[in-house]
């Protein structure tokens, strides 16, 4: 008969061990929580991830590792039955998807691609829902995009349509698919990959579970070969920022219908198709609430400040932590800069974020 939980006296020798170690093991966790609560507290406000974040995060991961791992059930089991192992079928079609998830979600949180690419979109869906047409001051001047769209200009006629069934997609239901699969193709990789090695520990027990987890791995090598990353909604709205190729006044004026219609990614695709910066690299840009590479690449546009300052506002009105006085402080900083400065900003931003990242990471290490 089992001790009582909280009897820790007396048992066999590896019984103390354990108490000792999960003892020891709860003071690490103590200690981490420390660090991480006094990082938070010296955060700013803007850059915490609030309550609303974070079940919008739990949501997405939870998605994520449903909808990929449902795709790769399917397509193991397809694999298992073509080659007659109903009793493997049958494993994998029976797959605890709690446990799955619970194995799977801190892996996705963990990895740098799969973190990044969540954390944009729990966050560009943020604005997304709060941007307003009462930001702008539009008053009933025409919608550029439609006017193009209605003129004789084929190449955005043609790509309009593409982009408002990507939106449809996107602004699905937030649990369900296609709104979690469309992760940048790398992210998309590292994510199958890890829900696949869920998916496989959690039949670990199973009769020939060698068969089980080819066919899984089989089934997720199928998935992703299905997956097709120009069909996402960044992609779309890139193509037709690509066909529009705004510049000047017209980029700032289709930049605040976009956003009044609360189309953020186009117009976040407009900009970065303007400014030559690659669309996940203006989008951060865009999502990031300090808002200074925002308005210095704005300037280095030559959009002029009332229109920033609209931009700034919006995206202040749709994210309630953003500091709007600290953004007009911060534009008024901007605009005073001479012109060759926000330019070498935006040449910097034009570079790859590969080469970026490790020149940060050297002069930080002080080489």
């Amino acid at each position: 008969m089992s001790q009582e939980a909280n009897d820790v006296r007396g048992g066999e020798a590896g019984g103390a061990g354990g108490v000792l170690a999960q003892a020891a093991a709860a003071e690490g966790a103590l200690r981490a929580a420390r660090r991480a609560a006094i990082a938070d507290y010296r955060m700013p406000l803007d850059m915490r991830i609030d309550d609303h974040a974070r079940a919008a995060i739990d949501t997405l991961l939870r998605t994520i590792v449903g909808t990929i791992g449902g795709d790769i059930q399917g397509l193991a089991a397809r694999a298992i039955a073509a080659s007659g192992g109903n009793g493997t079928r049958a494993a994998i079609e029976t797959i605890d998807a709690q446990r799955v998830t619970e194995r799977a979600a801190p892996m996705l949180i963990d990895d740098d691609e799969v973190a990044r690419a969540v954390l944009t979109r729990v966050a560009s869906d943020r604005l997304t829902q709060g941007l307003s047409p009462a930001s702008f001051d539009l008053g009933d001047a025409p919608d550029p995009l439609r006017t193009l769209a209605e003129a004789s200009d084929r190449a955005v006629a043609r790509r309009l349509p593409a982009l408002i069934a990507a939106e449809g997609r996107r602004h699905g239901p937030v649990d369900q698919p296609p709104y979690a699969t469309e992760l940048p193709a790398e992210a998309q990789v590292r994510a199958t990959w890890i829900v696949a090695a869920a998916m496989s520990l959690a039949i670990e027990g199973v009769h020939d579970h060698g068969e089980a987890e080819a066919a899984i791995v089989e089934g997720a090598e199928r998935a992703l070969t299905q997956y097709d990353e120009g069909e996402r909604l960044e992609a779309q709205a890139m193509r037709l920022a690509a066909a529009i190729d705004a510049r000047g006044e017209l980029l700032g004026d289709m930049v605040q219908h976009a956003w009044a219609q609360g189309r953020l990614m186009l117009g976040v695709a407009l900009i970065a198709h303007a400014g030559r910066v690659a669309f996940e690299d203006m989008l951060d840009i865009v999502t990031d609430p300090m808002a200074t590479r925002l308005a210095m690449a704005c300037r280095a546009l030559g959009l002029a400040r009332p229109v920033i300052a609209r931009l700034g506002y919006a995206l202040a009105e749709a994210d309630s932590r953003r500091d709007i006085e600290r953004f007009a402080d911060m534009l008024d900083a901007v605009m005073a800069l001479p012109d060759d400065v926000p330019r070498a900003a935006l040449r910097d931003m034009q570079l790859a974020r590969g080469y970026r990242e490790a020149r940060a990471v050297l002069i930080e290490a002080g080489r």
